[in-house]
């Protein structure tokens, strides 16, 4: 077994049976799953962001924007076409992987701290227009959702969603961990360390308003 497996398959174990410990406990289990659940959803979004900044070397400072459209996409689906659970989700990670297609054209070709101001406004565009946009998004009231149900199974207690939070949050990992050794991951690599000397070696970084030509790592 690799470390990097001892250290998660324990903390999966954890997870899996900590509503069962809570309900020994008997005591605010809710309350503990709610917040745990959430923490489980963050974690999500920090393994995204750490694919962009930590194994990428790139600023962003509107992360949550793409959040945002993700989750008002699923949620506004849910709400008014009665769209299950695994259905928003693709759909609004479909949004959300467009919307960074759209903004990385013309951002990819900034660094530094011009690149953090465009995304830092990005964020706050998306921010706005959640909250104005009253008749789409709800504004501050919000989307009423309808029972969230995942593949025919109503998962709207708190153990269900606990656990469906949890399960995703172990299929994020895999995936960006799985694409981290592939030729992209490798490339994402190559741009933190030098995007000159990755550029040279075939990677197509944006540079000076062109892109390199695309080869194999």
């Amino acid at each position: 077994m690799s470390r990097n497996a001892a250290i998660t398959v324990p903390f999966v174990i954890i997870g899996a049976l900590l509503p069962l410990l809570l309900q020994l406990i008997g005591e605010r289990q809710v309350y503990w799953l709610f917040v745990v659940s959430e923490l489980f959803i963050f974690a999500i979004v920090a393994i995204s962001l750490d694919l962009l900044m930590g194994r990428s070397g790139q600023i962003s400072l509107g992360h949550s924007g793409f959040v945002a459209l993700g989750a008002y996409a699923a949620a506004i689906l849910n709400e008014r076409f009665g769209m299950g659970l695994l259905g928003g989700a693709l759909a609004g990670g479909l949004l959300a992987g467009l919307a960074s297609l759209l903004l990385g054209f013309p951002a990819a070709r900034l660094r530094g701290h011009y690149l953090g101001i465009v995304t830092l406004g990005f964020g706050i565009a998306i921010d706005q227009i959640a909250l104005k946009w009253d008749t789409l998004t709800g504004g501050d009231q919000g989307v009423h959702l309808h029972k969230p149900m995942l593949l025919g199974l109503d998962v709207g207690t708190p153990v269900r969603m606990y656990y469906v939070a949890l399960v995703a949050l172990v299929v994020a990992a895999l995936l960006v961990w799985s694409l981290t050794r592939t030729r992209i991951g490798r490339a994402f690599a190559a741009i933190k360390d030098s995007e000159i000397a990755a550029a040279a070696m075939g990677v197509p970084v944006a540079r000076d308003g062109g892109v390199h030509s695309v080869e194999e790592l």
